[in-house]
């Protein structure tokens, strides 16, 4: 096995586990507590979690070897797994189990960094891209696996046997990550640059921007889709399922096409096509607000996110000095984390307050117009450093 396949299989064991367990923790609060408030707290312990470890966790990126990072996490993940096991098979207080996944969470979130610096010292620049392609891939079957597994679990009746499956999972990437080569700390760069350099930087830092803004609007979105779905389009509980699940089956598509096709774009297009195409299927979800056109929504919106995804990690991990790109990514997951909750917080007021539709439709028309900023001023920038044709057609940095 390659050191890129023992990585992806890596990545794609945490993926798996993270959403099985996830899955699996919504569903025991729900039933020990029959509060949506309750399980919507799960979803501000985590973007709190991110906040709280990416900045650490991308500093020791960047001055540990990544085999030893990877390894440690792994274990970190394990011991906490095992302890939110035991606490909810205990019966533990609620605010414990928030405390065990905000632990779990945080070493998750600590990945992001981690695995960011890891890809540029295990992945040469001219396999960034397909790297990134196969695993939209795997990261589109996790996805669709994950949330299977806690259900399959939910319905045996053993609803906690998901963290169990997420410990194992764990385990088994520990003894791959420990198979992979050391991942020994980069020289850093020369601090003088060019005015060439320089202004490269500053486009991906632009861009990383507009990356950010287009998740920020994502996550937004996607903390009404529910409400929205149920209160204005008028689903029932079954057919917002099979809403989820379109998203689900164009995702997958969407990581197959981005494969075998995508890498023939440069990341850059990747990225701006991807983001155009998942703004356009949110549009279709939210304008007529009506079944059909809903789902036609979510399957765009699964199939362009691969691209969008893949090729954004693509470009910057190829411009990024090798020696700061854990902290370059902490930094950008740091304020999506804080953006994102607080942004939340607000539309979920609004909603309140004001008007379900009008508080989904403004997050989505800012999306829009964020990706059709993004594309003006790359087109007016005309930038030259590494995007005129595909890294699979460049020399190795």
């Amino acid at each position: 096995m390659s050191v890129q396949a023992k990585l992806l299989t890596v990545t794609s064991l945490s993926a798996v586990g993270s959403w099985t367990s996830f899955i699996a923790v919504n569903l025991y609060v729900l039933m020990e507590t029959s509060s949506a408030f309750a399980v919507a707290l799960l979803y501000i312990v985590r973007p709190i979690a991110g906040m709280a470890a990416s900045l650490p966790a991308g500093a020791l990126a960047d001055r540990m070897p990544s085999r030893s990072l990877l390894a440690k996490l792994d274990m970190f993940q394990v011991v906490a797994l095992i302890l939110l096991f035991a606490g909810i098979m205990q019966g533990a207080e609620l605010y414990v189990i928030y405390l065990l996944v905000f632990l779990s969470s945080a070493i998750q979130a600590a990945y992001d960094p981690v695995g960011a610096s890891a890809v540029v010292r295990y992945v040469p620049v001219s396999g960034l891209q397909r790297y990134h392609a196969i695993r939209a891939v795997f990261d589109s079957g996790a996805f669709v696996i994950g949330p299977a597994a806690a259900g399959v679990f939910a319905a045996a009746g053993w609803t906690e046997g998901a963290i169990l499956a997420h410990c194992l999972l764990m385990a088994v990437s520990f003894l791959l990550t420990c198979l992979l080569p050391a991942g020994n700390v980069p020289g850093a760069a020369e601090r003088t640059q060019s005015s060439a350099k320089a202004r490269a930087l500053r486009f991906t830092v632009v861009i990383s921007l507009f990356y950010t803004l287009f998740i920020v609007m994502q996550t937004v979105t996607d903390s009404l889709e529910a409400a929205f779905s149920i209160a204005v389009i008028g689903l029932s509980e079954a057919e917002y399922g099979v809403l989820v699940g379109s998203a689900g089956i164009g995702l997958l598509a969407g990581s197959v096409c981005n494969k075998i096709w995508g890498i023939r774009l440069t990341p850059l297009q990747q990225f701006l096509s991807g983001a155009l195409g998942v703004s356009a299927g949110y549009l279709l979800y939210a304008v007529p607000a009506d079944p059909a056109s809903s789902l036609a929504g979510f399957i765009v919106i699964g199939f362009f996110t691969a691209p969008a995804g893949s090729g954004y990690h693509a470009f910057y991990q190829a411009r990024i000095d090798a020696a700061w790109t854990g902290r370059f990514r902490a930094k950008w997951k740091a304020v999506e984390s804080i953006s994102a909750l607080t942004l939340t917080a607000a539309a979920g007021l609004s909603a309140d307050l004001w008007s379900m539709h009008a508080a989904v439709l403004l997050p989505v028309a800012l999306m829009v117009l964020f990706m059709m900023a993004a594309c003006a001023f790359t087109y007016l920038c005309k930038d030259t450093d590494q995007d005129s044709r595909p890294l699979s057609k460049q020399s190795s940095a």
